[in-house]
Order: C-alpha cells, then structure tokens, then sequence
C-alpha cells in the first residue's frame, strides 16, 4: 500500500513538471548543408504530449509538426554531426 501511494506521488510529481509547453532553440556554428545557415536557425516548442513545433529562421522561413522531440532531433541534428548543434532550452 505504501509503495502505491508513493508512486501516485511520483506521478503527480512528473506530471507538474511537464505540464507547460518547453521552449528551444538551436544553434549551428557549421552549416553541412548549405540551407538552413549558422547561428540561431531556428525556435521551437515541446507541447506536453511531446509533439514538437519547430519554426526556421532562414531566407524561405517554414514550420514543421514532428511527433516528438526525439523525431526532430534525430533528422535534424543526430544525422549531422559536421554542423555542431547545440540546444539551448528557454
């Protein structure tokens, strides 16, 4: 009984820590491609069920729905090492 209740309070902890949409944005110092540029390229948000908005900062500005975080990141960053992303989440 007690470790039901503890994992109820587990829970319910995790659930207040993820109950607001997480705001990034991602940084390149290399640009592998030639298209999206380096610096800040673009601005992003994590919705609570985990889908991921992504919005480019480049000359032809588009934005894109992945089903997750991870979905993103494993087209966009993971499979371009060269580019030296880095996250930064506001």
């Amino acid at each position: 009984m007690i470790l039901i209740k503890k994992i109820k309070r587990l829970k319910k902890n995790f659930k207040h820590h993820n109950d607001k949409p997480r705001i990034f944005t991602i940084i390149r110092k290399e640009d592998e491609s030639g298209v999206s540029g380096r610096g800040r390229v673009l601005d992003g948000v994590v919705f609570t069920d985990g889908k991921t908005v992504v919005n480019w900062r480049s000359d032809k500005p588009s934005i894109a729905v992945y089903g997750s975080f991870e979905e993103f990141k494993k087209i966009h960053i993971d499979s371009h090492p060269k580019n030296k992303t880095e996250i930064v989440w506001l």
